[in-house]
């Protein structure tokens, strides 16, 4: 928020309440109070606040450190209106003088939020209680630490009131009463000076021709209705299924999870808290951890709230963000199950899905989709015909063949892949057999490994200009010949190919040149630093720096002829630079180690 005159919000607030828009209303009203601390304005912030109280849903729990941490993470969704409900718990614990333990943190929420002229009183009060609560300095440091936050010049008054008080107190010098009347007479006299000289002439007039708007505001709350609700919410349970139809409707949109949120909250539904938890540690950057809360709703009501698609998706492996489901593993039990599960409206959140078998992207998962993996030839071909707008990564499983014909693909399902426009396309991985058989010239089959002439199609695809991360099942032997398709891909910053678990060689683009990874499957490196000299004569007409990284679980020295072959290309290429298995650089001078 923030900018704009007090006048400018107050008549901002003034048609939201016109609207019955109350939160929209109060959250302008905090922000006419900011930028004029006028008692008048303060009292409006209070009544409005006041009666949206009444539409939140109350913070109650059966044990004190259930109830600090429920309290802890509504305070942290940063609510304008929950701010009420909240004060109102705080002093119902301070009154109850609970142990410090479990006002302290709460205080501290309080001091991060207090620019808001509600939190003045419940402060002040908080006075009234500390001679017998233990380690009371504590919390009285943060009372006053709120109040000069706070500024506002209404707490002079109060604070004086309190501090009287405490000097008429009687209590025994030896009592532990007395280090805190002495603690809160010095640490609060220093405060009140503090709000004294900011406020030499006390608190500031309403802003000059308000009268008539404040006066205007005042009626508006006071006709508020009794039943008001949330943004004029209808939490009928016809008004919560019409919000949910939305949702999955525009599952990229927050704001109407939260409108969500607040009718389900307004229900006892703990679902509407859940939304709100997420969401608010959505846009918390960098992203904290799940709440112990947010656990403990998951822990009791993932399987509900997956609703007809539990079925298909094991709930132990169902990941929910901002409410609902996101990511998940996908076992369809047969085609047909694939397709009476497959177009359920609750598919619309997934943005991640993993197919274990009969892979299917359904209509009804396009929407919101980012990542598929596991697809054969049947998914594939359904993906191409409907693709997703916004997938970003994809994988893809033919294990079955694939006939090649000048460079170009003859699998339905590739050959559809080839003309897919697909403009967010970062990540794709193909995992084709890394053999071809083929006729030979004496008309029988023949093997021979698939190699870079086989993807001559990828180039000219219409997600060529987008695709950063490409993995590609490829034989040792074929790898110097990827070299030149990885150049041709404008916007590619690593290949990867891989034959099962025992090969891998990566190149990635750096800022100077290229580096490129052999991954053994041994500590003996010298078979694979083979590969390593057929990829650098395939660059050998790149005239940038290339790297080299050897990985190997358990290095072992190079032979002496691939020692001295290395040294002698180092001498030959200054601008090379390699890297042994223990990650140290090796040099044309001296001894070449692993």
């Amino acid at each position: 928020m923030g900018g704009g005159t007090a006048m400018e919000h107050l008549q901002e607030a003034l048609a939201h309440l016109r609207s019955r828009r109350a939160e929209d209303a109060l959250e302008r009203l905090l922000e006419a109070w900011r930028a004029r601390r006028a008692p008048e304005i303060a009292e409006l912030v209070s009544a409005l606040s006041a009666r949206v109280a009444k539409t939140r849903p109350r913070l109650t729990t059966k044990s004190l450190h259930e109830g600090l941490t429920q309290w802890l993470e509504r305070a942290r969704l940063d609510d304008p209106a929950d701010l009420g409900p909240l004060l109102e718990a705080y002093e119902a614990a301070a009154k109850k003088q609970v142990h410090t333990r479990y006002l302290v943190p709460r205080l501290d929420e309080i001091v991060r939020r207090g620019n808001d002229p509600r939190v003045v009183l419940p402060l002040v009060r908080t006075l009234d209680v500390l001679s017998s609560v233990s380690h009371s300095t504590q919390v009285a440091y943060r009372v006053f630490q709120g109040l000069l936050v706070a500024d506002d010049a209404r707490a002079i008054a109060h604070l004086s009131e309190r501090l009287a008080s405490f000097r008429q107190l009687k209590v025994d010098e030896n009592a532990y009463g007395s280090t805190v009347r002495t603690y809160v007479l010095e640490r609060g006299t220093v405060a009140l000076e503090k709000l004294r000289k900011r406020h030499p002439e006390g608190a500031p007039d309403a802003p000059e021709g308000s009268k008539v708007t404040l006066e205007a505001i005042a009626s508006e709350i006071e006709a508020l209705p009794k039943d008001l609700v949330p943004r004029s919410l209808d939490t009928s349970k016809k008004g919560v299924e019409e919000l949910l139809a939305e949702v999955f409707e525009h599952p990229d949109d927050d704001d109407l999870r939260l409108v969500l949120a607040d009718a389900l909250q307004l229900r006892q539904d703990p679902r509407g808290e859940l939304i709100a938890l997420q969401i608010a540690r959505h846009r918390t950057q960098p992203q904290p951890p799940p709440s112990a809360r947010e656990v403990a709703l998951l822990r009791r009501h993932r399987k509900d709230w997956l609703g007809p698609l539990v079925t298909a998706v094991r709930p132990a492996e169902a990941v929910f963000a901002r409410g609902f489901l996101e990511t998940c593993q996908v076992r369809f039990k047969n085609a047909q199950h694939a397709r009476a599960d497959g177009d359920h409206r609750e598919w619309a959140t997934v943005r991640s899905v993993s197919f274990v078998n009969h892979a299917r992207v359904t209509p009804a998962m396009r929407a919101s989709l980012r990542s598929v993996i596991g697809l054969g030839h049947a998914g594939l071909l359904a993906l191409c015909a409907a693709p997703p707008p916004h997938l970003s990564q994809l994988q893809v499983e033919l294990l079955d063949g694939d006939p090649i014909e000048g460079g170009r693909p003859v699998d339905p399902s590739l050959v559809a892949l080839a003309a897919t426009p697909l403009p967010e396309l970062r990540s794709l991985r193909l995992k084709l057999p890394s053999h071809i058989v083929e006729e030979g010239v004496d008309g029988l089959p023949q093997r021979r490994a698939r190699t870079a002439a086989d993807y001559q199609w990828l180039p000219s695809a219409p997600f060529a200009g987008t695709l950063r991360h490409l993995e590609l099942c490829v034989e040792p032997e074929a790898s110097a010949t990827f070299v030149d398709l990885a150049l041709r891909l404008p916007a590619l910053e690593r290949l990867m190919m891989f034959s099962g678990s025992s090969f891998g060689v990566a190149m990635e683009r750096l800022a100077d040149g290229v580096a490129v990874t052999l991954r053994a499957p041994t500590g003996n490196v010298g078979p694979w630093l083979e590969r390593f000299f057929a990829v650098l004569a395939a660059l050998a007409a790149e005239p940038s720096v290339v790297e080299l990284r050897l990985e190997a679980p358990r290095p072992t020295a190079l032979p002496p002829e691939l020692a001295a072959r290395v040294v002698s290309t180092l001498a030959e290429r200054p601008e090379l630079r390699v890297f042994g298995p223990d990650a140290q650089l090796l040099r044309p001078a001296g001894a070449v180690s692993s």
